[in-house]
């Protein structure tokens, strides 16, 4: 019977390379995700119409 080799020296088993990496099951991380989109977008909205807004009332100023 042949002794059993030191854990040191046993070989390293391989990853899959084809597993997923991160794997959110209940959702959590993508409607986050989702919701942080959102609010970026109407942050963004919101700003474009103040600043169309804002030239809007320049202009008008200037014709009176």
């Amino acid at each position: 019977m042949a002794p059993q080799p030191d854990v040191s020296t046993r070989l390293i088993q391989r990853l899959d390379v084809t597993a997923p990496v991160f794997l959110d099951r209940s959702g959590r991380r993508g409607r986050r995700l989702r919701r942080t989109t959102y609010w970026l977008v109407a942050v963004s909205l919101i700003m474009l119409a103040l600043l169309w807004l804002s030239q809007v009332l320049v202009v008008a100023w200037e014709i009176r």
